[in-house]
């Protein structure tokens, strides 16, 4: 059983085979050939659809270990297994447990380090067992960093945003943004509807994909804004975001259209962890949340209404994603326990 885990990723991809409808029972637990006491949720699949759904989840514990989690078909039926492989990280150090490490796909895994003055960051080849160093021109301390299906970008503590082709990693950066509010805090990218949007502090600021060309500022009422993202169909931005009032910590929830307006604002009673979107068939955004308890909820983004708790995982989720082709929440609590639970769209909106 992992207990002491540093990070945690999820790639969902999928290969032409004929299968994908989830009809798990209610709460079944996955058996795992080598999974020494994790626990799994075990779900079932109809021959509906022209593709198969392929999960892999890797975990790299604080001993540098990285373990992955292979979800494959079981040769009896329809139930699905999981794998797992554990491997020693070549070159660890210690000094890896001070970083900062954000996912950039299921092949490269990125750790920045906790310094003063930073001007690059390491790169882990997951498939080869190594990494090498990156060094960024002209950055000098590394505040956020982000992801979307094409991109990444990198902000500084002095307004700066870089932007770089994950097709490319080791490139030099496709563009140079200068946002005129410091210091960057949170970030997200849509490619549909070619934005990006950063948060500072008391501020939002929604600018061009390509050119870099600011189009609106965003006053949300002196919040510190903590995570954002850009919904797939609407393009709604969501914010989370937090205060002190009168010595008590108040945070909330953000609804922006892609132009700005305010459409909804919602005051939750809880520390959200992780912050996720997903869509259904039918072009309806949905979010799920987890707070400090492992409590996970969704609901319609719109509404901003989280009355569905969708699994009380008891321990914090440190990575959640979502699965269309399942349909189920894929979710890594921090005591080692992996989740995928089913949604029923009815039932959420």
């Amino acid at each position: 059983k992992i207990t002491n885990i540093k990070s945690a990723s999820i790639s969902i991809t999928t290969s032409a085979l004929t299968t994908t409808k989830t009809t798990s029972t209610n709460s079944n637990k996955a058996k795992n050939k080598n999974s020494k006491g994790m626990n799994f949720f075990n779900f079932f699949l109809n021959q509906d659809q022209e593709d198969i759904v392929n999960i892999s989840i890797d975990i790299i514990s604080k001993d540098g270990n990285i373990t992955k989690y292979e979800l494959e078909k079981s040769t009896e039926g329809e139930e699905y297994e999981i794998e797992t492989s554990a491997t020693k990280i070549n070159k660890f150090e210690k000094n890896w447990n001070s970083t900062r490490n954000e996912s950039l796909s299921s092949e490269f895994e990125f750790l920045i380090p906790e310094e003063k003055r930073v001007n690059k960051i390491l790169i882990y080849d997951k498939n080869n067992n190594d990494y090498i160093e990156k060094h960024l021109k002209g950055i000098t301390n590394i505040s956020i960093f982000s992801t979307s299906e094409t991109y990444f970008v990198i902000a500084t503590e002095t307004s700066s945003i870089e932007i770089y082709n994950k097709k490319n990693i080791f490139s030099e950066a496709i563009n140079t943004h200068k946002i005129f509010e410091s210091p960057i805090l949170c970030c997200a990218i849509s490619e549909t509807f070619h934005t990006i949007v950063v948060g500072s502090e008391g501020c939002l600021i929604i600018s061009s994909l390509e050119s870099g060309t600011s189009i609106i500022s965003i006053n949300i009422d002196n919040f510190i804004p903590n995570k954002i993202l850009i919904t797939e169909n609407f393009g709604f931005i969501v914010t989370q975001a937090s205060k002190v009032e009168e010595g008590i910590i108040v945070n909330v929830l953000f609804l922006h259209n892609i132009e700005g307006k305010l459409i909804n604002k919602k005051y939750i009673n809880c520390e959200v962890l992780c912050l996720i979107t997903w869509s259904d068939g039918e072009g309806l955004d949905f979010l799920s949340i987890s707070d400090q308890d492992g409590k996970i909820m969704s609901c319609e983004a719109y509404e901003l209404k989280f009355s569905i708790v969708v699994k009380r995982c008891m321990s914090p989720v440190i990575k959640m994603e979502y699965c269309k082709y399942l349909k189920s929440l894929v979710a890594i609590t921090s005591n080692g326990n992996i989740f995928i639970e089913p949604l029923i769209y009815n039932n959420i909106s």
